[in-house]
């Protein structure tokens, strides 16, 4: 019996000698536990520390690149730390958890400086990423041009992994990237995304570039690049697997100064989403071909609501592209101005074997501004461009030709101008070389009238009456320069265009009687809506490349000392502030200073969310100024309470704001055990007039609270486009707006991965769809709620395949913005359209439905169409 328990204690002893050994063994590897927070502090660490707390911080990149993180897990650089060298974290987050790179603390932003490395960030094969709050740099010495180097800011590389997800690179400061300034083919960028050759297929999806700033960059700015990439039937020879588009790219709200080649160009996209940036002084470096912002080889790429200026040479140097072996490019509501190459290249290498192609390009709502050498070019056989409503201004002096074309293998073929006002006040002409099948028609020529003015049946030669023809300077929102004053004769005089993009320039809906000639559908009995969403701003900070500090970026607004919000006066325009529609900063009706926010009478509102100094168990005063332009009108100013899974927690608090003069009020918030982050915000609620807001306070009153150095970075409404000035019509007794999604995005939230698409309809030409990987999307109504009353709630939908679910449903919320009562969701899951219906009814204390579209299960896409809300 002794021998046997002996036997036992030694078997027992040796498990746990395994035990520990294997621990070690996996310790010693650097693989961590999954969900957890380490920091990184190069003044105060040690790499002999857990990592997990501030007190016990790591100190070095090489300690961050030795671990293996695991989902959930995130990486915090203190603030105002610097390291040099490359940052190389192993691992990959997971679906829903993420691992993230950030800063804690307060102060600049973490500095990381490569001095002279191939990549200050870099991730090979890895996935479920997200970059925020850093600062970066590469330079040895900008003064000596780096030729035949390889410097990126932020690099990632797929290499035979197949479809790597999700990157997020937000609110970062890259600059100083000295690279081969005129060499954009070796990986020389401020953010690289790249796919090497190898099998199996690989790509990427779910790429989100947000809110960054780069600045001085050799050689270009962004850029995407995948060497699956051969079109059917074209041998460029630069590629080796055949065509597959990366989905889900997104690239938004940048700024990108002094860019030694080009600023954003997406290569091997499928539906890629550029919107909301500024490119300027580009091309600085190269001395060869390079434009602002463009897509290359690439199908139905959206480029919308960005600035391009200052670009270099004649090399191109335009600020846009619709590039060669592309489908379905669409550019729309872009303002370009002072480009040395002009506005728009159109352009296909026709001395490619094959049937090389740039095929259905639509080029709509844009405005031009004393663009140089050529405002659009037509370079080698592309073909059906279609030309319509934008606004061309040259001003006296120019010698600018508002058409250029030249042989590349081949002619244009297909080139439509419809709608268009040339205000031309310079002596350029029109060169269509060889390009066939030309047509003008509903055009405005103004000014100049040059012996190569192509004909129009229906041209018109008066005055347009733009405003301020010329007036137009740095931001998108100068342009109200071109609106048409009443009396226009472009106004009611244009030709219907079907599938226009449903709004013009500044987001008022396509037509109001019959259409009009320009970027501007003119709208009388008020002011005109302002230009989309928040413009990004024009200015960047001025870099020292030595510095461990991030520039403040100029006019960085103010606050009075403990007021928690940024920008509370409106005085530094948009800066800080989220547009939910219908919302702008206006240098009118201040209750301070010279600024104030409006919000039109079709607007919705405007929002800021504050997560530094937001503590749980704490109380906040929010203070506000406001007023309204009539006596029936209400606006509101409020606050609310987040928690980490960005549900609305606790208390939330709404005033009222119905008088014609400012007055304040005042409300105190509570943050649950559960609150991270705050949103204050203003909108309008009812009436038909403005309602204006100013000297915006968020205290703490525990204490006061630090002004962060930069603003979190916002969260827009919606990854759409935002919503017109004016209400798609619906079917009578139909409480939906843009049901049918025949007017876009207008109105609808897209919740991940959806969009109104022009195919797969139940009726009309669009559907909404949700892609293989999408979540979906909704609409909230507020308008004719009545409690005790049912509703019902119409949708056709289907789906790809049989595998795949999809649901439509409707949830009523209280005032609270909690979901009360029933709520319904049906299914839906077969390859043709169906129809279903369900009703609720609004219980006690019900003030909005939401009506949505969601992907349940399955692998491929879900459509929807036609969707109905009655009151019964």
């Amino acid at each position: 019996m002794l021998k046997k328990k002996k036997t036992k204690l030694i078997i027992l002893i040796a498990m746990l000698v395994i035990l520990i050994m294997t621990t070690t063994i996996i310790l010693n590897a650097g693989v961590l536990a999954t969900n957890s927070i380490y920091y990184v502090d190069s003044v105060g660490g040690n790499d002999n520390n857990k990592g997990t707390t501030e007190a016990s911080a790591w100190r070095s990149l090489a300690k961050v690149n030795s671990i293996t993180f695991q989902p959930g897990d995130q990486i915090l650089f203190k603030a105002g730390c610097s390291w040099t060298g490359s940052l190389h974290p192993l691992g990959s987050g997971a679906n829903g958890s993420p691992i993230k790179i950030g800063m804690y603390g307060t102060g600049n932003k973490p500095l990381l400086n490569g001095g002279g490395i191939s990549a200050v960030i870099y991730f090979y094969n890895q996935q479920y990423w997200e970059i925020s709050n850093l600062e970066i740099t590469n330079d040895d010495n900008f003064s000596v041009n780096s030729t035949g180097v390889t410097r990126c800011g932020i690099d990632i590389e797929n290499y035979g992994a197949g479809t790597l997800n999700h990157f997020v690179i937000k609110n970062c400061y890259i600059h100083d990237v000295d690279g081969d300034d005129a060499n954009k083919y070796t990986a020389n960028f401020g953010i690289y995304f790249r796919v090497q050759w190898a099998d199996p297929v690989s790509t990427f999806n779910d790429i989100t570039i947000d809110n960054n700033i780069l600045q001085k960059i050799d050689a270009g700015g962004i850029f995407t690049e995948s060497a699956w990439a051969e079109r059917p039937g074209v041998y460029t020879g630069w590629f080796i697997g055949e065509w597959h588009g990366w989905t889900n790219v997104i690239i938004k709200n940048n700024i990108l100064d002094d860019i030694g080649m080009d600023g954003i160009v997406t290569c091997v996209c499928a539906s890629p989403i550029v919107e909301y940036n500024v490119v300027s002084n580009f091309n600085m470096r190269s001395g060869t071909y390079a434009a602002g912002l463009w897509p290359y080889n690439s199908d139905n790429a959206l480029f919308q609501y960005n600035e391009a200026y200052g670009g270099r040479t004649i090399l191109d140097g335009m600020g846009f592209d619709c590039d060669w072996l592309c489908h379905n490019t669409v550019m729309q509501y872009n303002y370009s101005h002072d480009n040395e190459g002009g506005f728009m290249l159109v352009c296909c290498d026709g001395t490619k074997s094959g049937a090389p192609f740039n095929t259905n390009s639509v080029i709509r709502y844009n405005i031009s501004q004393n663009d140089k050498c050529r405002v659009f070019s037509f370079n080698g056989p592309a073909t059906n461009t279609y030309v319509y409503n934008n606004d061309i201004y040259l001003g006296v002096g120019s010698t600018t030709k508002p058409v250029d074309s030249y042989i590349w293998g081949g002619w244009a073929k297909g080139i439509n101008f419809y709608n268009n006002i040339f205000h031309l006040v310079g002596s350029g002409g029109y060169n269509f070389g060889s390009c066939t099948n030309i047509v003008f028609d509903y055009n405005v020529f103004y000014g100049n009238h040059p012996s190569t003015e192509p004909s129009d049946a229906h041209k018109l030669t008066s005055n347009p009456l733009f405003v301020n023809p010329g007036g137009a300077g740095t931001g998108r929102s100068t342009c109200s320069a071109y609106q048409l004053q009443s009396g226009s004769p472009c106004i009611d005089s244009g030709m219907s265009i079907a599938n226009n993009g449903g709004k013009d320039f500044w987001g008022n809906t396509l037509y109001n009687g019959n259409p009009d000639r320009g970027a501007h559908e003119y709208y009388s009995g008020g002011p005109t809506s302002t230009p989309g969403a928040t413009p990004v701003p024009t200015a960047v900070p001025t870099p020292t490349p030595t510095s461990t500090s991030t520039p403040t970026p100029a006019a960085t607004p103010t606050s009075t000392p403990g007021n928690m919000i940024l920008n509370p006066d409106f005085e530094s325009g948009e800066a800080y502030w989220t547009n939910l529609g219908g919302s702008s900063s206006v240098a009118s009706n201040p209750h301070s200073g010279s600024r104030s926010r409006q919000i039109t009478s079709t607007g919705t509102g405007f929002s800021q969310q504050i997560t530094s100094g937001v503590v749980a168990n704490a109380s906040y005063t929010l203070k506000c100024w406001g007023k309204v332009a009539t006596a029936n009108e209400i606006g509101k100013c409020g606050i609310k309470c987040y928690n980490s899974s960005n549900q609305v927690v606790g208390d939330w608090i709404l005033m009222d704001f119905n008088t014609t003069t400012y007055t304040q009020k005042s409300g105190t918030i509570i943050t649950p055990s559960n609150g991270v982050k705050l949103e204050v915000y203003g909108i309008r609620n009812a009436g038909s007039n403005y309602v204006y807001f100013d000297d915006m306070e968020l205290i703490n009153n525990s204490g006061a609270t630090p002004v962060p150095t930069a603003a979190p970075t916002p969260t827009p409404a919606s990854t759409s486009t935002p919503t017109p000035a004016a209400t798609p019509t619906s079917t009578p007794g139909n409480m939906i707006l843009n049901p049918g999604f025949e007017s876009g995005e207008a109105y609808w939230t897209n919740l991940g991965g959806s969009s109104s698409v022009a195919g797969n309809p139940h009726s009309g030409s669009y559907s909404r769809q949700i892609t293989s990987t999408g979540t979906g999307f909704s609409q909230q109504i507020t308008s004719g709620i009545v409690v005790n009353a049912s509703y019902t709630l119409k949708c056709w939908g289907k789906v790809a395949a049989a595998n795949e679910i999809g649901k439509c449903g409707i949830k009523c919320y209280n005032s609270s913005n909690q979901v009360v009562g029933d709520w319904i969701l049906m299914d839906f899951n077969t390859t043709i359209y169906t129809q279903k219906s369900g009703t609720i009814t609004i219980p006690s204390g019900g003030v909005k439905l939401e009506v949505y579209g969601i992907r349940n299960a399955g692998s491929n896409y879900v459509y929807f169409d036609d969707m109905e809300l009655y009151k019964n």
